[in-house]
């Protein structure tokens, strides 16, 4: 299986430099969480994943918990609490997997959301692509509010905050979804989307995509997931997902699944 790696700098100097994607043997290394339980609002403090050629950053916030690896490659996301704050959060950021404006990219995970979650009554991405703090997502995977399963691949642009529907996602059986999401954001601030499971294309949307025409917004855009959302003190918010994996070409992206 090849993976899209990130390129580092010196580790002696603990300084880890992004300078471009390279398509090589990921190393057999296996993933770690560091220091789950400092996990905080303050990115990459801790709860950061470690393993097979990449590094994703934690954040936790609100009634958000350090996220959780099991079996190797599973990671679990929690938000269940009552504090009364703006955001809850438990999620990892691939900071260092720079994604380019122009290019194509396929990202591969398994995903299922447990029966137990609560219904949502505000916005609640499980992934998520981030052009820069001013924005909300400009594409991701987001459960519908007034449900706790139904899940929607969605775009955005500036233009219409609110978001396109690209395909909805079930995940009402609490069992696992293979999934491929296709996605490539222009400098012109178009753009496409696409999703697939294993064998087919399920769903192809082309339209306004990202914030580029914006002067605030990043020349790149990154992939987060796990559980970004409004806070719902007293609710109990779930997402399960393999190690999500970012590929150049639909032919590697499918190994994933091997």
């Amino acid at each position: 299986m090849k993976y899209l790696n990130f390129l580092c700098g010196s580790l002696l100097s603990a300084t880890l430099v992004f300078s471009g994607y390279a398509q090589a043997d990921a190393p057999s290394q296996p993933y770690q969480l560091k220091n789950a339980a400092r996990c905080a609002p303050h990115i990459g403090r801790g709860g950061n994943l470690e393993g097979h050629g990449i590094y994703y950053k934690g954040k936790c916030e609100g009634n958000g918990e350090p996220p959780s690896l099991d079996g190797g490659n599973v990671l679990e996301f929690k938000a269940s609490g009552n504090e009364e704050r703006k955001t809850d959060r438990s999620e990892l950021a691939a900071t260092l997997n720079q994604m380019q404006l122009g290019k194509q990219y396929y990202i591969s995970v398994k995903m299922r959301i447990p029966k137990e979650t609560s219904v949502t009554n505000d916005f609640f991405y499980v992934m998520q692509f981030w052009q820069g703090p001013n924005f909300s997502p400009l594409a991701g995977i987001r459960i519908t509010r007034g449900t706790s399963h139904g899940g929607m691949l969605m775009a955005r642009d500036k233009k219409y905050p609110r978001g396109h529907s690209v395909a909805k996602i079930d995940f009402s059986d609490g069992k696992w979804k293979n999934l491929i999401i296709g996605i490539r954001v222009k400098k012109n601030g178009r753009g496409a989307m696409q999703l697939y499971d294993t064998h087919a294309r399920l769903a192809q949307w082309n339209g306004r995509l990202g914030y580029s025409s914006d002067k605030r917004a990043l020349s790149i855009y990154r992939l987060k997931f796990g559980i970004y959302k409004a806070a719902e003190p007293g609710g109990n918010y779930q997402s399960i997902m393999t190690v999500p994996r970012i590929f150049d070409n639909l032919e590697d992206a499918r190994t994933y699944f091997d």
